[in-house]
């Protein structure tokens, strides 16, 4: 699973400044299969906790994507992100079984 933050809001709360209070992100899966490709993918949004700021508070402009990344799972649980991986994998093995195929033959 490839996770990705796309966006992120970020504003000043309390004397702390800029700090990331939403992360839009996008899980996407590709895989190959007899030479074709198969891919899904979800996006969305979700606000992050900002409950605890004195905690190792990192601010827009030094947080990385990794960080965000995790910050954005957690805030999701665990429970969701399988929910949403297995959903990928879900939606790429209807992919793979499909009878109906789609194209033009002269690319």
């Amino acid at each position: 699973m490839d996770w990705k933050i796309t966006k992120v809001k970020y504003q000043d709360v309390g004397d702390k400044n800029n700090v990331c209070i939403v992360s839009y992100f996008t899980c996407s899966k590709s895989i190959e299969d007899n030479g074709e490709t198969f891919s899904a993918s979800h996006s969305n949004s979700i606000s992050l906790n900002i409950d605890n700021l004195d905690d190792d508070f990192i601010a827009y402009e030094d947080v990385t994507e990794e960080q965000l990344i995790a910050w954005t799972k957690e805030q999701l649980t665990e429970v969701m992100v399988d929910a949403i991986e297995r959903n990928l994998d879900g939606t790429i093995a209807k992919k793979k079984i499909q009878t109906v195929k789609q194209g033009v033959p002269w690319v």
